[in-house]
């Protein structure tokens, strides 16, 4: 089974090619933001290495955010497109849950992945290690910068201890990483989709029609956001 993961929910967008539950390669495309300049062009380089080609796909994973509003919308846009052509099914996942499942926090024993919202917020879900498996402890949820500190202060207090990865974490790192008890990783900015493929396949999910899969924003995107709070014009 040839498995093709996609992934742009933040300003940086990565490709990955799975054959038969084996990981052939992983592409970081862009880290500007260029994922509907870069991302078939990586998926075309894997798939070119390994001597196959679009339709010879079985399966796709993509990241359904939360993440950037133009990230995810190429990104779903171009699994659906690609699935549709190849008669093939989807399977969308969280950037939040793919990003908790990073080898790098394999033995963590409460984790909170964030991502860069953008206007001053993150996205972030916390999640706690129960026999070995993630499971969920809260909701992906839209902070303020000193909500997640907060937060994060909060499960210190309760258990003594919490990873914290993701750009998000990275970007506002000056209220988290002096926090007694959290753990700040330097080197994980975004939702592996190696890692997505094998989530996929560990928890055998079935895949979707196409039409069926869709971004998950979390909140209106930055042109609606901006639309409806811009002052009126008898108030310019």
């Amino acid at each position: 089974m040839i498995v093709l993961g996609l992934e742009t929910a933040t300003a940086s967008g990565a490709v990955a090619l799975e054959i038969d539950g084996r990981l052939v390669g992983e592409l970081v495309t862009t880290t500007e933001r260029e994922h509907s300049e870069t991302l078939l062009n990586g998926a075309l380089e894997l798939l070119d290495g390994v001597g196959a080609s679009f339709g010879d796909l079985d399966l796709l994973v993509v990241d359904l955010g939360p993440g950037l509003f133009t990230g995810l919308r190429v990104g779903v846009s171009t699994a659906r497109s690609l699935a549709m052509a190849a008669g093939i099914s989807v399977i969308g996942l969280s950037s939040l849950e793919i990003m908790a499942h990073d080898p790098s926090v394999d033995h963590a024993a409460e984790v909170m992945s964030v991502i860069d919202a953008r206007r001053g917020e993150v996205f972030a879900q916390h999640f706690v290690r129960v026999g070995g498996e993630l499971e969920e402890r809260s909701e992906a949820c839209v902070l303020h910068p000193d909500e997640l500190v907060a937060m994060l202060e909060r499960r210190v207090q309760a258990t003594g201890e919490v990873t914290v990865l993701g750009d998000g974490a990275l970007r506002y790192r000056e209220g988290i990483e002096d926090l007694e008890g959290v753990t700040l990783l330097d080197d994980v900015h975004l939702p592996s989709p190696a890692v997505a493929c094998a989530l996929a396949r560990q928890r055998r999910l079935v895949g979707l029609e196409p039409s069926l899969v869709f971004p998950v924003y979390l909140r209106d995107p930055d042109a609606v956001a901006n639309f409806t709070t811009a002052p009126s014009g008898d108030a310019r």
